[in-house]
């Protein structure tokens, strides 16, 4: 090997050396990244979906416990059922305007500050909106599609999809952004429909 080839620098690099670095190192532009790099964030995405998992568990199962056990007390269940999908509705409206604030604000503290009434808001309305859907689904109803029950199975579909991207796709914002705003729109749907009617008095 002559001095020539020593003192090459590294963007000069010969087709052959490129060709034969390490397996392990991948340099792209001006951003290095390693096989290790990128099993560890496999292994966050994993973990990340896996507590995610867990969670929705435990939540559901609290649904169902309070579902039944509010039934075996012969609760007001339409008047209920009413007022929570008010506080749903209202969730909805927080999270799009506390995001739409977060993305929009010059101060990260306060920028901060709107993402976590972002998330309050939004575990606000998956709970109350899964305590209400576990009661619409085993309340005896007749057969037939009407909007309210269409939008209802649609905003089950946008919701694990919009959590599903959230834990394995975080980056695509404008995707996770149109799923939050087809929630909103199917909320406000689900209250006008029904909830009106089941909180203010009427046959619901």
């Amino acid at each position: 090997m002559n001095s020539q080839d020593t003192n090459e620098h590294p963007d000069q690099l010969s087709v052959h050396a490129r060709m034969h670095r390490p397996a392990e190192i991948r340099t792209i532009g001006c951003v290095t990244t390693t096989t290790a790099e990128r099993q560890t964030t496999s292994d966050a995405t994993a973990r990340a979906t896996g507590v995610a998992g867990v969670i929705a568990l435990l939540c559901g199962l609290v649904i169902w416990g309070t579902s039944e056990g509010l039934r075996s007390v012969d609760f007001p269940e339409r008047r209920v059922k009413g007022w929570c999908s008010l506080v749903v509705a209202l969730a909805a409206v927080v999270q799009l305007a506390s995001m739409t604030l977060a993305t929009r604000s010059p101060s990260p503290a306060r920028a901060l500050m709107f993402k976590r009434v972002h998330r309050m808001s939004g575990m606000t309305a998956l709970i109350l909106g899964g305590f209400v859907t576990y009661l619409c689904f085993t309340f005896p109803y007749r057969s037939g599609a009407t909007l309210h029950r269409v939008t209802g199975f649609v905003i089950c579909v946008v919701v694990l999809a919009k959590l599903s991207l959230i834990r394995t796709m975080p980056r695509r914002f404008g995707v996770i952004a149109l799923c939050g705003l087809l929630l909103v729109i199917g909320f406000q749907i689900e209250f006008i429909t029904k909830g009106v009617a089941a909180a203010f008095g009427g046959d619901a």
